[in-house]
């Protein structure tokens, strides 16, 4: 009963990380995304009048919300993620090094090669 017990404990424990770093990451992108568009917004209005006069506002709000969504999205997220996965894998590394060092060490030289 108490290996039923442990399970629901470590999953319950594994269920809040995963959301907290979840969370710490989207508070993340979303401020790189606040701060993108903020400056984009703080360019476009230190520019002349004929810069306004040449471009379209609906271009100029378009770049603001949409392009920078775009880059967001499709370069931080994945670069926050790749990050996430390999301080991960460097953990479950530093753990097999200090619970089993001569397996982990054996295995890594075995599969390295490959």
């Amino acid at each position: 009963m108490t290996a039923v017990r442990d399970i629901i404990n470590f999953f319950t424990l594994k269920f809040f990380y995963l959301t907290y770093l979840e969370w710490i990451k989207s508070k993340f992108i979303f401020s790189i995304y606040k701060n993108t568009s903020n400056l984009l917004f703080e360019r476009y209005l230190t520019q002349p009048y004929n810069f306004y006069l040449n471009n379209n506002s609906s271009n100029l709000i378009t770049n603001i919300t949409k392009e920078v969504e775009i880059l967001t999205l499709s370069s931080v997220f994945p670069f926050i993620r790749l990050l996430t996965e390999l301080i991960f894998i460097f953990g479950i590394f530093v753990l097999l090094f200090i619970f089993q060092p001569i397996i982990t060490f054996f295995s890594i030289f075995i599969i390295y090669p490959l």
